[in-house]
């Protein structure tokens, strides 16, 4: 039970990683009326999200 709760919390933080800064850049469009800021921050945290996974992988397979 507590690896499967390693892996959803894992999983939970790359999710916000990824969607977290695209809907603050929602957010400020629709607080500012721009049309650009949700784009950039969905892009960025898809990079972001994507650079983090793959550090995740990369450090669960090392041998502890």
């Amino acid at each position: 039970m507590g690896e499967a709760l390693d892996w959803v919390s894992r999983i939970f933080s790359v999710v916000i990683v990824m969607v977290g800064p695209g809907l603050l850049g929602q957010w400020l469009d629709r607080k500012f009326g721009l049309h650009f800021l949700a784009t950039v921050g969905f892009v960025g945290g898809l990079l972001i999200g994507m650079a983090y996974l793959i550090w995740l992988v990369g450090k669960l397979g090392k041998p502890k």
